[in-house]
């Protein structure tokens, strides 16, 4: 699924650059007007210029910098306001911050150095620049719940000028209008429904003035939302304990999901379909924006649901299964949802000050797949006991989904378990790994934790939990192909061991492939159908650049000059893809030119070397990562976003390699063109059929082509060469030039309708009689068609394949 929170929170790193200057002491301070000089800037702050549109990390970082500024201690310790940010999802109380400040800046340009290397200043210029800055914004991007405590504590409080704040007003987008905050009292909050919820903030100064500042809060709704509203959404809670023997570290423990059946029409459990959530790191997806992600767009431009398509025309039932955060309790043993989680009046309470003593919050969403595919497998058992008839399960893992899937498959019929699943649908699914660039790897984990230099620590706090919390988490050490933890020098949390410039992953990786592909005679579930949909080019195509020039191996892809982060110091961060065949690059360069700090740069670079046999995987074909998607969602939020994403030359990465998707393990070169047989033979696809699009599509994308295809797999039949028969009607198959039915001595009427693999209708007939064969000359092209055939109130399709 589209990880939209796990970038947006990568790509919104910034740079703090903060040292006093001393050579400052030769500047005359008599024409300063503000007792709060600022000589570091970071880039992207917003500092630089007051703006109505805000958010938590602009706050954070005009805190960093005014505090470390701030000779008289006025600001609170930075800890302070770090523990009021909210990185989690699942919370009950978001903070709100707040400050009020004139400051000055040092205008570069009226400085000089003289002959012994002090800055001085100009003939006639006046080098201090008075600003003024109100920013106030909510401490979180993304709430799980619709019910919202909004709290602004006395100590997130910060005025610097004799102009204090009289009154601030909020509007947080819950449709009642502003309302007057009260400082150290929480405001409850209820929206009515999910999404981005736009919060003006209005203060007003003691001089009578006003400042206007916006925020975005991205609203889910949480299971307990969903019970309220009368949908039966369940908690499932593993039965089995996986085995994580095999990873360092790891804790063994049974873990949990939520899941919600939607039925068909008849209101009957009969014909399950199971669609698994993938990689979803601080939970920022539930049950209903799983089964969103479902909506494609047809030929006449109107939005249409998969999941509806199944349930509503063919009578299937449809069950989501999401893996949300949930609290391991201090046993070490059992779990509890967290929406369980109240207080002494039966409220429910989400915050980390509130959980159960001793518990630990675990983010299912990024945990071991393992653990996630035990739930999955509980989830199967309990299915197959409510489901009625005789109908098999089908299961669509989506992502990071089709690993869990596959893995449960796999251990069910190792253990001997019935799964009674018929068909696996694969879709665009990481069977070799998946790709996060290993250049914008080391540019996050440099700037959260490498700048501890000699005259000073200015690594960027705000984004160590996103380091730890996506790019660490045990599922992306299970599937990166390329994983920065490898990479790092003996002993160095940040600083890459310039030796080991091959594509190296994580020792998860190897310790979960290895035993996934061993499970099984070819490592993929021996009873079911497998087919697999990916959105990687079946032709090689490569995809574009921002310009619409195709990205190749070595490209350029972050191009970010960032001047003034200090007094005349600029910064600069690069990055590359991966190079050609044989060759070593430069993928990362964090290079700050700071000759005033410390009359040094500071640099970190990382380089990294394609094998032999393949050039780097960063410009293959393959499932997209879409950053300009994510960019046009948050433009205009914050500033932060909008310059690191202006300063990125390509709109996308490749995420899910085609050869990965197609799970074809034997070809070692990323770049080849997928011409699997159908005979899963092990050195090529274990799939039986797939759907390749032409052109590189953004991961886990719905078209109406790959829906044509999954329906063909999903509506059952038989494609041998002889008739087929559904009661007493038969159709003959394969159609060479004219398609024969049968009509039963039972049918009185029956409607043929004839539809293409993209879903277009090409013929619609009512026949009337009973026993009789109806003939029709037909002349299509070779491929496999459907025909829905409707008799006696009774539907069913089936394919016909065309010789």
């Amino acid at each position: 699924m589209k990880q939209f929170y796990l970038l947006t929170c990568l790509l919104a790193g910034t740079f703090a650059f903060s040292q006093t200057l001393p050579s400052l002491k030769n500047i005359d301070p008599s024409s300063r007007q503000t007792d709060l000089l600022v000589t570091e800037r970071m880039p992207f702050s917003n500092l630089a210029e007051q703006t109505e549109h805000t958010g938590m990390y602009s706050l954070v970082q005009a805190y960093r910098e005014l505090a470390n500024a701030d000779t008289q201690k006025r600001f609170n310790d930075l800890g302070t306001l770090e523990s009021a940010v909210r990185f989690k999802s699942n919370n009950e109380t978001i903070f709100i911050g707040a400050i009020h400040t004139e400051f000055e800046t040092v205008d570069s340009n009226s400085l000089r150095t003289d002959n012994n290397g002090n800055i001085a200043v100009k003939a006639g210029k006046n080098p201090f620049q008075k600003q003024q800055r109100t920013i106030i914004a909510p401490l979180s991007l993304h709430k799980r719940g619709l019910q919202t405590s909004f709290y602004l504590k006395e100590e997130l409080i910060t005025n610097t000028t004799p102009n204090h704040f009289t009154e601030i007003l909020a509007d947080f987008g819950d449709g009642k209008g502003f309302q007057r905050i009260t400082v150290n009292v929480p405001i409850q909050v209820q929206y009515a429904s999910e999404g981005a919820k736009e919060i003006t903030f209005e203060a007003h100064l003691a001089d009578g003035s006003r400042v206007t500042q916006k925020s975005t809060l991205y609203v889910t709704a949480s299971g307990n939302d969903a019970r309220n509203r009368g949908v039966n959404q369940q908690d499932i809670f593993s039965t089995i304990m996986p085995d994580l023997s095999i990873y360092a570290g790891a804790n063994d423990f049974a873990g949990m999901g939520e899941y919600e059946i939607f039925l068909s029409p008849d209101s009957v459990l009969d014909k399950p379909i199971i669609i698994i959530d993938g990689f979803d790191p601080f939970d920022t997806r539930n049950i209903d924006a799983v089964y969103a992600l479902l909506d494609y767009t047809d030929t006449n431009n109107t939005t249409q649901n998969l999941g509806d398509k199944v349930r509503n025309e063919e009578g299937f039932d449809v069950i989501i299964l999401n893996l949300p955060q949930y609290l391991l309790l201090s046993d070490g043993v059992s779990v509890m949802n967290i929406n369980q989680v109240t207080d002494t009046n039966g409220d429910m309470i989400i915050d980390e000050n509130d959980y159960p003593a001793g518990s630990t919050l675990v983010d299912g969403g990024s945990d071991f797949i393992e653990r996630n595919a035990m739930t999955l497998v509980t989830l199967l058992q309990t299915i197959n006991t409510q489901k009625t008839g005789d109908e098999q399960n089908v299961i669509i893992g989506p992502s990071m989904g089709g690993l869990i899937s596959r893995y449960a498959l796999n251990y069910m019929e190792n253990e001997g378990l019935i799964h009674d699943t018929r068909l696996w649908l694969s879709f665009d699914s990481p069977h070799l790994g998946a790709n996060v660039p290993i250049g914008f790897q080391h540019l996050f984990n440099y700037l959260a934790y490498g700048l501890d230099t000699w005259i000073g620590n200015f690594s960027i706090d705000t984004l160590k939990p996103i380091v730890d919390g996506m790019l660490k988490s045990s599922a992306a050490r299970q599937m990166l192909v390329d994983h920065f933890e490898a990479h790092l020098a003996n002993g160095e949390i940040a600083e890459f061991n310039s030796s080991i410039t091959l594509p190296t992953p994580h020792p998860y990786f190897t310790a979960f492939y290895n035993r996934i592909d061993n499970m099984t005679t070819d490592g993929f579930p021996q009873q079911p159908r497998l087919v697999s949909m990916i959105n990687g080019s079946g032709q090689s195509n490569p995809y574009q650049d921002k310009n619409g020039n195709d990205i190749l191996p070595g490209a350029y892809v972050l191009d970010a000059f960032l001047p003034g982060v200090a007094i005349l110091t600029d910064a600069h961060l690069d990055v590359w893809f991966t190079p050609s065949a044989g060759q070593t690059i430069k993928v990362s360069d964090i290079w700050i030119d700071a000759p005033f700090l410390c009359f040094c740069d500071i640099n970190a670079e990382a380089d990294s070397q394609a094998t032999a046999s393949s050039a780097g995987v960063d410009a293959a074909m393959g499932g997209l990562f879409d950053l300009g998607a994510l960019a046009a969602g948050f433009a205009g939020t914050d500033p932060v976003f909008d310059a690191f994403f202006g300063a990125l030359t390509v709109d996308f990465f490749n995420f899910i390699p085609t050869i990965s998707g197609m799970a074809m393990k034997d070809q070692p070169n990323w770049y080849a063109t997928p011409v699997p047989n159908s005979t899963r033979a092990p050195n090529d696809t274990p799939f039986e059929a797939w759907y390749m699009p032409v052109d590189n599509e953004p991961h886990v994308t719905i078209t109406e082509a790959n829906v044509a295809f999954a329906l063909s797999e999903i509506i059952q039949s038989t494609l041998a060469d002889s008739s087929f028969e559904l009661e007493d009607i038969a159709v003959e198959n394969p159609v060479v030039d004219m398609l024969r039915v049968h009509l039963g001595q039972q049918a009185e009427a029956t409607s043929l309708q004839l539809i293409d693999i993209t879903g277009k209708q090409l013929m619609s007939h009512t026949v009337e009689g009973k026993g009789n064969f109806y003939e029709v000359p037909v002349a299509l092209a070779q491929g496999m068609y459907l025909l829905r055939i409707s008799s006696d109130g009774n539907t069913v399709t089936k394919k016909i394949l065309v010789k």
